[in-house]
């Protein structure tokens, strides 16, 4: 907590997510999902929870409305498939590199302050070994 001169108290929560794994779940339609000690890292931005649907039958899971929302962000870490580059397979691995990269750089962590003026920070950090192309 820190004392700010015009509101009062602000509150600060901060999260540290941990991540040390990234697999492909469904190369064909961009399902990935992001690990820790091999559990699933869940609930929280940017790793929302999702119903299972007809893409994924896992019910947390980073989709391709989480990844193009990443490509418009970072374009030289997260590349677009094109099929007349590359198989779908190796065009996830590419993408498995990318968010690593991010993840890597610091930046995926964010702050965020609310209404009230409380601030909630979450430090989103890669504590396994670094993914690389092959």
């Amino acid at each position: 907590m820190r004392q700010d001169a015009k509101n009062g108290w602000i509150q600060r929560l901060t999260y540290v997510i941990e991540i040390d794994d990234i697999k492909v779940l469904h190369p064909n339609n961009g399902v990935f999902a992001f690990y820790r000690n091999n559990r699933l890292v869940r609930g929280f931005e940017p790793f929302d929870i999702k119903a299972p649907n007809e893409l994924s039958k896992r019910p947390y899971h980073f989709d391709h409305h989480n990844l193009a929302h990443l490509q418009e962000r970072f374009p030289e870490s997260i590349p677009t498939f094109d099929a007349s580059l590359q198989t779908r397979r190796a065009w996830s691995e590419d993408v498995r590199v990318g968010l690593c990269e991010i993840i890597v750089d610091g930046k995926l962590s964010f702050e965020h302050i609310d209404d009230n003026g409380n601030v909630l920070e979450a430090n989103i950090r890669w504590s396994g070994e670094a993914i690389t192309k092959a």
